[in-house]
């Protein structure tokens, strides 16, 4: 298994699970949908740019969209692709 220089996803890669989003270094990127694809990452937490962006097989995908009202408002999307576990 190769070594991300991410120290989150190297402390998440042992136990299958892994994340994605816009602000990772394209390699890791790269290395989390290879390592999803190859069944090594069974989850992924995600934001939107995977859920639109990338095809990858996925036993279930669950998306949350949540609203936070405060004095603006944010709008976040949460996508979790899982393959069977």
């Amino acid at each position: 298994m190769s070594h991300s220089r991410n120290k989150q996803l190297r402390e998440l890669f042992p136990n299958g699970f892994a994340i994605h989003h816009a602000g990772m270094l394209r390699q890791d990127r790269n290395l989390v949908e290879r390592y999803f694809a190859d069944g090594i990452v069974r989850v992924i937490v995600c934001t939107a740019t995977l859920a639109w962006g990338v095809n990858l097989p996925a036993h279930a995908v669950i998306i949350k969209v949540c609203n936070v009202t405060d004095s603006c408002q944010v709008n976040c999307l949460l996508c979790l692709f899982s393959q069977g576990l």
